[in-house]
């Protein structure tokens, strides 16, 4: 752990310089989040550009579920996604916190529930039948896309 000017305590991380850290997370990243957990612990951080914006990993399922059940007065996802904002736009649920994230997942979460999902069981069945095969990797950007009108 080490302190920080604030006195804040942060998990140990990567000493390489953020633009350095970046470019790695962007191009490497299957290479790079095992090699990290290896080298720091299940608990460890990187540095990341925008603004040099602290970027903590949790690797044991326990940390994780904490943390998505966890209190959304104190776990605020939309500011950790906030580099999304130009894609997903402002008012998207993984960009909002505390009172309006939960007014928008209300919203969404009837589209998620079994009735609504069973509508799609087989349109998703036809529609990968004639293209995939099994034992070959397979591109799913195109296929997905070509699942919705």
């Amino acid at each position: 752990m080490t302190a920080t000017a604030t006195g804040t305590v942060t998990p140990p991380g990567i000493r390489l310089p953020v633009l350095v850290q970046t470019l790695l997370f962007g191009q490497f990243r299957a290479a790079l989040l095992p090699l990290v957990r290896r080298r720091y612990g299940d608990i460890s951080t990187l540095r990341l550009a925008p603004a040099n914006r602290l970027v903590v990993l949790l690797s044991r399922p326990a940390d994780i579920k904490t943390v998505f059940s966890g209190p959304s007065t104190v776990f605020h996802a939309g500011e950790g996604n906030a580099i999304l904002g130009p894609i997903m736009g402002e008012h998207s649920v993984l960009l909002v916190d505390e009172e309006q994230h939960r007014r928008v997942r209300k919203l969404l979460m009837p589209a998620f529930h079994g009735p609504a999902l069973h509508g799609y069981q087989d349109l998703v069945a036809r529609w990968r039948r004639p293209r995939w095969t099994g034992g070959r990797p397979a591109g799913s950007s195109g296929r997905t896309a070509g699942c919705t009108p």
